[in-house]
């Protein structure tokens, strides 16, 4: 191909800056419903490697800390980002909203699971399955769409050889040999709760080897949760408090568990081939923010990782990771792939499998969002903002807490606690509960963030830069493609560009 040509045009530009998501809701609006169907299929595809690529990163980052600072660090390197990313992100929203079960289980399911299992898509497809009993709800991931997946890809053995945790620690439920990557779950669900409310959220089954499920046990009084699930993070159980609304016995119907466990796409495919229009809208629009919660978790952990290996080993141990992170994950999952593709389509790639799946659906505040320009030498993707660095700049990231954002945090989290009182309508809360999950989960970013101090290969020969944008000056150092550029933002509210060279 002549590369003076033309790469894209203004209606191929337009559609690789528009989410599948919104092109569903598109042609939905314009009565073209078999257009509708037929996009579901890219639905599902859309973000599984993006997904693969941070689960993959987190397991490979926790498995450079484990070998070359110390397995202990693993736990210590846990706690930092749980206090970054966890308690102030979801906790404060959760503990209000555990007031009504119904609806936290179904937003447990919706922006934990069904968001994790990426509709089956890729290799060893994650799935799920939610019963229900008088005591408690049971999720059964069979596999969990992101570390069962990656024990039974085999990522544990070579060429990818994660690390394991040898020894017993409360952070591994008291096993050994654990997998690294679940050492999150007894951190998030577990030790976490129990250290500020008393309580676990989630009593755990978690597989060590394949093929087994992984069953988490969400009980509807805390005080049944079993004892030894509490033995084995080295906690002792002690009474409390539940919430003020009463506990029923059947929260919901049998149909109304399988459709919380089935994929997104299959939902409005199949209301639509139903005639159920209404349903379909309705899916599509809970749908924007399916993956938010997940893509902003991950990005939340990976940077506050990285700044806690920057803090205690320092940038050039940093830059390390970065460099073990290319060789691992980026190299064989997406360079790999570009392989045999010309530069256009090389491009194409990277835009839709990266940048597309980055924006999750157009959710978020501010949305992430980007446009793709064209001229007779090059292409220009300018992502403004890019959705996981970008937003991780606009929302402070990289400054310290100030006095004023801690109050205004402690006011959002009373105006929660009085409204969750409210008489407001069932059908009505839960409508707006996962909206309002994703606006104070989503600007709730990890705080006091490092950047480069000095001038370092990988961090585009530029100090100042933001620890997670090195991530992308890395791909571009290390992915030979000479073409491509990346100009990561210097300043708050700057674009991010990449810009190919024809």
């Amino acid at each position: 191909m002549d590369m003076t040509d033309t790469w894209f045009t203004e209606a191929e530009r337009s559609e690789m800056a528009t989410p599948v998501i919104g092109r569903i809701k598109q042609a939905m609006k314009q009565g073209k419903d078999q257009e509708a169907i037929a996009l579901c299929d890219q639905l599902k595809n859309e973000r599984v490697l993006l997904h693969d690529f941070f689960a993959d990163t987190w397991a490979a980052l926790l498995t450079w800390v484990c070998r070359n600072i110390g397995e202990e660090q693993v736990g210590d390197l846990h706690e930092y980002c749980m206090q970054q990313c966890l308690w102030r992100q979801y906790y404060d929203f959760l503990i209000n909203v555990e007031q009504d079960k119904a609806v936290e289980t179904a937003l447990w399911a919706n922006r934990a699971w069904v968001s994790h299992s990426c509709g089956g898509a890729g290799e060893h497809g994650g799935a799920f399955s939610v019963l229900e009993d008088d005591e408690k709800f049971t999720f059964i991931m069979d596999p969990c769409g992101s570390g069962g997946r990656i024990l039974r890809k085999g990522r544990y053995e070579s060429p990818y050889d994660f690390a394991r945790i040898s020894r017993p620690y409360p952070w591994t439920y008291g096993r050994e040999n654990f997998p690294i990557y679940c050492v999150h779950c007894p951190f998030m669900f577990s030790i976490l709760p129990v250290s500020q409310k008393g309580f676990i959220k989630f009593a755990i089954d978690s597989p060590i080897e394949p093929p087994e499920p992984c069953k988490w046990y969400f009980y509807k009084d805390r005080n049944d949760v079993p004892e030894s699930y509490y033995a084995q993070i080295g906690a002792t159980k002690r009474p409390v408090q539940e919430p003020w609304r009463p506990k029923r016995d059947r929260y919901f119907t049998p149909e109304e568990l399988e459709e919380m466990a089935k994929p997104t796409y299959l939902i409005i495919r199949g209301s639509l081939e139903a005639g159920r229009r209404l349903k379909a809208k309705l899916t599509a629009f809970k749908m924007g923010g399916e993956f938010l919660y997940l893509h902003d978790l991950y990005v939340n952990l990976i940077v506050s990782g990285m700044d806690y290996i920057a803090r205690e080993a320092g940038e050039e141990s940093l830059g390390q990771t970065i460099d073990y992170i290319h060789g691992t994950c980026v190299q064989r999952q997406i360079l790999g792939q570009l392989e045999g593709m010309d530069r256009r389509e090389q491009l194409r790639f990277i835009i839709h499998y990266l940048f597309l799946a980055d924006t999750c659906g157009g959710a978020g505040l501010p949305r992430g969002k980007f446009s793709v320009h064209e001229d007779e030498n090059s292409v220009s993707i300018i992502l403004d903002p890019c959705a996981s660095g970008g937003r991780l700049l606009r929302h402070g990231s990289y400054t310290p807490m100030s006095a004023a954002r801690r109050a205004q945090e402690r006011a959002e989290n009373l105006i929660l606690k009085a409204g969750v009182k409210l008489p407001i309508p069932p059908s009505f809360f839960k409508f707006i509960a996962g909206p309002t999950f994703d606006v104070i989960g989503g600007k709730r970013k990890p705080t006091g963030i490092g950047v480069t101090r000095q001038v370092f290969p990988w961090s585009g020969k530029r100090t100042g830069l933001p620890y997670y944008c090195a991530f992308c000056t890395s791909l571009a150092r290390h992915s030979g493609m000479d073409w491509l550029e990346v100009n990561p933002p210097s300043e708050r509210r700057q674009p991010c560009v990449w810009s190919a060279r024809k």
